[in-house]
């Protein structure tokens, strides 16, 4: 199952902050709802909502070979066949 994309903009909202990703949210809906758009918007409206250029973030998440550091979790590796990596999505934070 290949679920790289939720992988992304769960890496997003680690990187930009969950109130940054949820106006983002609301924002890319509410422009393109009906529509079309492209990766290239997308990230143009993130890095605007961000207040900073996240060109760096998305080449390493849409374009790189290998799966970047989780931000806000170091110690996360992707979960390659054999590797003992966990998704973030599945780990806990402390509390």
């Amino acid at each position: 199952m290949y679920d790289g994309s939720a992988l992304v903009l769960y890496a997003l909202r680690e990187e930009i902050g969950e109130a940054a990703f949820d106006r983002l949210e609301r924002t890319w809906v509410r422009v393109h709802r009906d529509g079309s758009a492209t990766t290239r918007q997308f990230t143009a409206l993130a890095s605007r909502i961000a207040g900073r250029d996240l060109t760096a973030f998305f080449d390493g998440w849409l374009y790189g070979k290998k799966t970047p550091p989780m931000p806000g979790h170091p110690d996360w590796r992707s979960g390659t066949p054999g590797s003992a990596g966990k998704s973030p999505a599945r780990t806990p934070k402390p509390e």
